[in-house]
């Protein structure tokens, strides 16, 4: 039977030897990803019960005419996504100063030097990819189908399945070499054909099938937030993707349901605006260094803890608020706040006309001193850098009111959100900015975008970045 048709008998019947055969076909490919992303092999193998466990949960509700690499691929990308959040997270508790936290990576790769260089970036090469050229890949490189299978199973020819997979074999091969990994469409092909799959641990499979057989029950205490993580994001993807729909369906004259956002400005009383989904807020949940938690946590700056969170709309921009990327700067550096110098490859994957960007900062500088730079990398492998100036865009969180330079000068920047409880004894509530950056190319797709600390005295602090068009912001 296939793997579709396993999953069924497991569904309709019960049946564990029909699951136990699937977790045995496909562990291997499971295990292999997880630990391309999470470097680790006892994480690796956390992260495999919990994609089988999940399975087992949603046997039921995938349809037949789902490919299963494909669903596998995408539960381990959520799954693996999860765990370094977790990761993260235990990392920040274990060291309070140091507020960006990475996944250790225990092992070195035991391939040649070239899978040591794609081994960390093909999953998300991968998952930039669209869902029927990824699912090319995966059948091609991963499950060694002939181009005849590959089109049977797309629903296409053989010619058409060569295409496709050619077409997503030079979408990697621009990938990698935008990230300094240059390689022929060939050796791309022929490494990852070579280094894709690992054997998993030989009892990997048997307490995989019975932990998701179980549905989890007999899970280890870090396995179940695991599952938990990995659902949550799964579920987040798809809210995306629905609302991604129907604001294309608004934007090209559907008759999808509009709806409108309303907001308190806390700059004018009794003022109000009105979103129109002419944007859409980029995720930035997982390179956020601190979550939005950590607001409340801020016992000696109680002004945080009325710090917008959350979906939150200024003028007519929607924002995702959900935590802080903190950028290195010397006055933070001096100070023992261990901020990295640049946050890469935020995904983005979509033509827009403007950027916007809310941010604060830590410590002031000179007027019209660079504070970060914000780089647009182009599915063409062409890249704009923008800088945020001191005083022209980016201010100091704390102000005193009446100083000089309370708002943003330049034509491009204004005041978000002004207001918190004052610092006791002193007269500092908090401001953020919103800056717009306008895209030169909005024919382009922009496929990630990379933040770099400009190296001065003031640290930066993204908060928030959302794609959209043009004219959605107030100007200076």
């Amino acid at each position: 039977m296939d793997d579709m048709a396993l999953l069924r008998e497991y569904a309709i019947h019960d049946s564990e030897a029909a699951f136990e055969t699937l977790v045995s076909r496909r562990v291997n490919f499971v295990y292999s990803a997880a630990l391309r992303q999470v470097r680790n092999p006892d994480l690796a193998q956390e992260v495999t019960q919990a994609v089988f466990i999940i399975l087992a949960r949603k046997a039921g509700k995938i349809p037949d005419q789902a490919i299963l690499t494909g669903w596998l691929f995408k539960t381990t990308r959520f799954a693996a996504l999860a765990q370094v959040r977790a990761a993260r997270r235990r990392q920040r508790q274990e060291n309070e100063v140091q507020m960006q936290a990475e996944l250790q990576r225990a092992i070195p790769s035991a391939a040649d030097e070239t899978w040591e260089q794609m081994s960390p970036l093909l999953d998300e090469a991968l998952a930039a990819l669209g869902d029927t050229d990824r699912q090319a890949v995966l059948l091609r490189f991963f499950e060694n189908k002939s181009l005849a299978e590959i089109g049977n199973i797309l629903g296409a020819g053989e010619d058409t399945a060569r295409k496709r997979v050619s077409r997503a074999l030079e979408k990697l091969h621009r990938f990698f070499n935008r990230r300094g990994v240059s390689l022929t469409t060939a050796i791309l092909a022929g490494t990852i054909s070579a280094n894709s799959i690992q054997a998993a641990p030989a009892v990997l499979a048997k307490s995989v099938a019975a932990l998701a057989l179980a549905k989890g029950a007999t899970a280890g205490a870090s396995t179940l937030p695991l599952v938990q993580g990995a659902l949550k994001i799964m579920a987040w993807t798809k809210a995306k993707t629905a609302l991604a729909a129907s604001v294309s369906l608004l934007l090209t004259g559907g008759t999808a349901t509009l709806l409108f956002l309303h907001y308190q400005d806390p700059l004018v009383s009794g003022k109000r605006a009105i979103a129109r989904h002419q944007a859409a807020p980029i995720d930035l949940t997982a390179y956020y260094s601190t979550p939005a938690s950590f607001f409340d946590q801020i016992t000696a700056f109680p002004a945080w803890k009325s710090a917008p969170r959350g979906f939150e709309v200024f003028d007519r921009v929607p924002l995702q608020i959900g935590g802080q990327m903190c950028l290195w700067s010397t006055r933070a550096n001096s100070a023992g706040l261990l901020f990295p110098e640049q946050f890469l490859n935020i995904e983005v994957n979509q033509k827009f006309e403007t950027l916007y960007v809310y941010h604060g900062a830590f410590f002031a500088s000179p007027n019209k001193t660079p504070v970060c730079a914000v780089v647009l990398r182009y599915t063409d492998g062409s890249s704009v850098t923008n800088q945020l100036l001191y005083g022209v865009d980016m201010l100091d969180w704390n102000y005193k009111r009446g100083r000089t330079g309370f708002a943003p000068t330049g034509p491009n920047s204004q005041l978000a959100w002004v207001g918190g409880t004052a610092t006791p004894g002193k007269k500092e509530p908090l401001r953020f900015c919103l800056t717009a950056i306008e895209n030169p190319h909005p024919d382009l797709e922009v496929a990630t975008i990379d933040l770099f600390s400009c190296k001065n005295r003031t640290a930066a602090v993204i908060m928030a970045m959302t794609a959209g068009k043009s004219g959605l912001m107030k100007r200076n």
